[in-house]
């Protein structure tokens, strides 16, 4: 008897709870005063993910934004970007060779495009014959100091490749010989390994030929146009005051005779 007077009792506790969460919902309704459910739901959700009832993934989200939080507290930590800047710069010196000579080859077209001027139909159309000719001269002259520039920047790499192939020949040939005294030897287990890497050198060897060669006609075309381009521009200052004037000489017999032609 005394158990089911304690039983009636428990039971009636619990549903006091049930009775004012059902009336401050009414309450709620009739003022018009929406009603929160997501901590109970919050529990439901543990309950399920607990039991292993839960058809949703584990995920360890928890741990991750304590981790999250931590890196953002930290200040001071800098960002790692030393992976990509390592890819740009094997990037940059797999195509340093490409970039200097589109470089070279962009010169050369300026160059040319600049000693192709016809002066004298420039001057022509020009409302100022003098300024025109002042800003031709000086065009002249700042590609030709690139030029010249240009031309001992080839020097010296020409000089450099040259000084690189000499010394890939002499491995070659000290290779060479290290293959040969090996077979003369029978010693197979030397030359097999010695065979690959005489054909490493010697391709390696061959690029370093092929560059050398290369460098040397570019080189020739530029000391031929730079050879153009200070001729003009010397016959150019020494006619100054001929070209602003519009004058021309006709070369015909006897005119060295008239004392306007000076030769130097």
């Amino acid at each position: 008897m005394k158990f089911k007077f304690i039983l009636v009792c428990a039971l009636f506790s619990l549903s006091l709870p049930l009775v004012s969460c059902n009336k401050s919902s009414d309450e709620d309704v009739a003022g018009s005063v929406l009603s929160v459910s997501g901590a109970k739901s919050s529990v439901f959700s543990a309950i399920l993910i607990s039991s292993g009832k839960s058809d949703m993934p584990v995920r360890p989200g928890s741990p991750l934004g304590m981790y999250v939080s931590l890196y953002l507290a930290q200040q001071n930590t800098l960002g790692v970007i030393s992976a990509l800047e390592g890819i740009d710069s094997q990037i940059r010196l797999a195509r340093a060779d490409s970039i200097t000579e589109d470089e070279t080859f962009s010169l050369l077209q300026e160059y040319g495009t600049i000693l192709q001027v016809n002066i004298i139909d420039t001057l022509n159309r020009s409302i100022h014959r003098e300024d025109a000719l002042n800003k031709y001269t000086l065009a002249l002259k700042q590609m030709n100091m690139r030029m010249q520039q240009k031309r001992t920047e080839l020097d010296q790499k020409l000089k450099d490749t040259g000084e690189k192939r000499s010394g890939e020949r002499k491995e070659v040939r000290d290779m060479e010989r290290s293959v040969k005294s090996a077979l003369r030897e029978k010693d197979y287990a030397t030359a097999g390994p010695k065979q690959q890497e005489l054909a490493l050198l010697e391709v390696a060897l061959a690029e370093t030929e092929s560059k050398e060669k290369q460098t040397k006609k570019v080189l020739d075309i530029v000391k031929d146009l730079l050879e153009v381009g200070e001729e003009r521009l010397e016959a150019i200052t020494k006619n100054r005051e001929i070209l602003i004037a519009g004058l021309q000489i006709v070369n015909v017999p006897g005119i060295e005779e008239l004392g306007i032609v000076i030769e130097e």
